[in-house]
């Protein structure tokens, strides 16, 4: 459970960095700026999915070891 909040939270402080560099540092507009965010939220995703996957794969490894032993 704790590693899922932290995943959430890390995110949400990902997503902001980026929204506080698309918007005032670079100031874009228009269609560069939704892309932008569009690719920010992907890519602020994909390194929690694994780190939050790992995680969940050695708990399930962990349990599936002590009901066979």
């Amino acid at each position: 459970m704790f590693a899922f909040i932290a995943s959430v939270g890390i995110v949400f402080g990902f997503i902001q960095l980026a929204n506080y560099l698309i918007n005032d540092k670079l100031h874009l507009t228009g269609w560069m700026k939704t892309l932008s965010q569009f690719i920010a939220v992907i890519l602020s995703l994909y390194p929690i999915k694994f780190a939050f996957s790992s995680v969940v794969y050695k708990i399930n490894n962990d349990l599936n070891t002590r009901n066979i032993g």
